[in-house]
């Protein structure tokens, strides 16, 4: 399933917090979580968000298993979705890929 909503579009630069596992919404889809850094200036304390990233794109579920490692930076762009099994909201996304030069630690 493609997630390219335009009015519901969001995109994340953070670092995989944990290794992709098999969804509990379906056994061909999976999950992971994302640490996003909240933007700060120098000199202020750095703030972290953890982000649940649901990946359901046959490819895009390959390329996680096969390429995502735990501390790794990636961009994910998809929709923000209410699951309604648990209650939890979650990035849904068919487009991921590995980001080589981010470092968003110290500031603007």
């Amino acid at each position: 399933m493609q997630f390219k909503s335009k009015t519901n579009a969001i995109k994340l630069i953070g670092y995989v917090n944990s290794l992709p596992q098999i969804s509990n919404a379906s056994q061909y889809a999976i999950e992971f979580k994302l640490t996003v850094p909240r933007p700060c200036d120098k000199g202020e304390r750095q703030y972290y968000d953890v982000i649940n990233v649901y990946v359901s794109d046959h490819n895009t579920v390959l390329f996680c298993k096969n390429n995502l490692q735990k501390g790794q930076t990636i961009i994910v762009k998809g929709e923000l979705r209410k699951f309604k099994e648990n209650n939890t909201y979650k990035v849904c996304s068919s487009d991921i890929s590995i980001q080589s030069s981010y470092n968003n630690r110290g500031g603007k």
